[in-house]
Parts: C-alpha cells; structure tokens; sequence
C-alpha cells in the first residue's frame, strides 16, 4: 500500500480501533511522507530528463562542447547531491557520507 492508499485507508474508518487524535496525528505523519516522496519523485525525474537531454545531445555530436560538459557535471552534482539527501531521509548514513565526501572531493585514489 503507497502512502495515499494509506491516507484513503485511514479517512475511510479501516482503522476504527483509532481514536480521532491519534488518526490525525497518524494522517499528518503520513502526509508529510507523502511530500517528502513527491519532492523526491519530482527531484529524480528531473535529473533523469537532464540525463537523457544530455545523451541525445551527444548522440547528435554536441557531447563535447563546453555547455554540454558544463550540464554533465551539474546533472553529476546533482545526481550526487540527490543521493545524499535520500540516504539521510532514509537512515543510511554511512551512503549519505559517502555521497557527500564524493561531491567534497572526488576522484583521490581508491584505498580499497
């Protein structure tokens, strides 16, 4: 069940054994989660369409001007940062790290 099935579930009475505070303290939580999800759906499709803008721009022989590298490393960036954000809202803190030390330095050589 997503989050808005949730929230339908709730405004329907699926769950009489909750009284009406705590369905709405329940139904405020969820619609956060909710935002939350829409920012980071959004957030993906965007980059996801820079991407591919960026693919069919080099396809059509434009790969290596200056504006292309330009957007390449901003959509990198952002594809990073993205990363970051997620794996902190989502509890994975040693990802978020290494998302972020990726953006912060980049490119040093492998110790592993």
């Amino acid at each position: 069940m997503n989050t808005g099935e949730k929230i339908i579930a709730l405004d329907s009475g699926l769950f009489p054994d909750l009284n009406n505070e705590d369905k709405n303290k329940l139904k405020d939580e969820l619609i956060i989660v909710q935002k939350r999800e829409n920012v980071i759906y959004t957030a993906q499709e965007f980059l996801n369409s820079a991407s591919i803008s960026l693919k069919i721009a080099s396809e059509l022989g434009l790969g290596n001007s200056p504006l292309a590298q330009d957007l390449s490393t901003a959509i990198n960036y952002g594809q990073a940062t993205f990363s970051a954000v997620t794996s902190f809202m989502s509890g994975d803190y040693i990802q978020a790290i290494s998302s972020i030390t990726g953006l912060l330095g980049g490119g040093g050589p492998d110790i592993a």
